[in-house]
């Protein structure tokens, strides 16, 4: 019996012929049969490293999860509707933490925000320490950058030319960090997430958005980013004022929101983001005192909290 990541240590629990139980701890454990018939051991892993969780992340889709360890080991769990676990198309539910590929630097799944609705746009992009792309799903939009606009319930390398340093999956569009820091967007550009480029459609080839980024998050009908210096910026739907009080519904060239940002991350209507002070800034279609739908914000980032690492 071998680790699987998750796990520094085995206790095997198994009956023999006369009833007795037998616990091993680790080791190797050989049996033994005159008789032909099956076996059955149950295994409780158990973690006795205190490091084995340490910079591990959980990614949630809207019916499933993502388990990636500190140390590149993926595993994934529940609805596998279009494949989007990354295991192949069966079973149709995975109901155990299931082995998808080491190696593994990032994990992301499109927003879940429209599951309550009916919609079933599942779709997911894995990135490797060797900053390869991997995608598997729903491509209604073209957002797996793979196979045209057919879904694939196979996980796929996506061909690239250049080595993918950042990642984000929207709700249909996807967004890609190269090591030069360029940004590149693919899939639905109903608001103007992916800037002027078949503005309304889909954009089914890779184009570039900008320069000089540092990393990306895909909301479901926007983009919002962090160059080189700090500054966040933002395109595509700004209904409730949630990126810009100055603009209309749609922004389709990019404006800078804040600046020494740190850390950013998305929602359906929402954005988080983190300066160098550790300030925590909100920015939404709800209102903060109140969770009243409206106007969003004003100004649209509140800052809700100090001291964030």
């Amino acid at each position: 019996f071998f680790g699987d990541g998750f796990a520094r240590q085995f206790n095997i629990t198994f009956t023999d012929k006369d009833g007795n139980v037998h616990t091993v701890e680790g080791g190797r454990l050989v049996l033994k049969t005159g008789k032909s018939g099956s076996v059955s051991i149950a295994s409780q892993r158990l973690v006795s490293d205190p490091d084995a969780f340490k910079n591990a992340t959980l990614v949630a889709g809207a019916t499933y999860m993502f388990y990636l360890t500190g140390d590149g080991e993926l595993y994934a769990w529940g609805d596998n509707r279009y494949g989007v676990l990354g295991l192949g198309a069966t079973p149709a539910v995975v109901d155990t933490p299931t082995f998808v590929m080491s190696g593994v630097a990032k994990v992301v799944t499109s927003a879940a925000n429209a599951y309550e609705n009916g919609d079933t746009t599942f779709s997911t992009a894995i990135l490797t320490t060797d900053g390869r792309l991997f995608t598997v799903g729903r491509n209604t939009c073209g957002q797996l950058c793979r196979n045209g606009q057919s879904d694939d319930a196979t996980l796929g390398e996506v061909k690239l030319d250049f080595k993918v340093a950042d990642v984000s999956l929207g709700h249909d569009h996807l967004l890609i960090v190269d090591t030069n820091g360029n940004l590149w967007g693919i899939g639905s550009n109903a608001y103007g997430a992916l800037g002027t480029t078949n503005l309304g459609g889909n954009v089914t080839s890779l184009v570039k958005l900008d320069t000089n980024v540092a990393f990306a998050s895909a909301g479901r009908r926007s983009t919002v980013y962090v160059k080189n210096d700090g500054t966040l910026w933002g395109v595509g739907d700004n209904r409730w004022k949630k990126m810009s009080q100055n603009h209309g519904e749609q922004i389709h060239t990019p404006v800078q929101i804040l600046k020494d940002v740190e850390f950013l991350d998305s929602g359906e209507h929402q954005v988080l983001a983190v300066d160098h002070t550790g300030q925590l800034y909100y920015s939404g279609w709800r209102t903060l005192h109140g969770f009243n739908q409206g106007g969003g914000n004003n100004p649209t980032f509140v800052p809700v909290m100090k001291n964030v690492k």
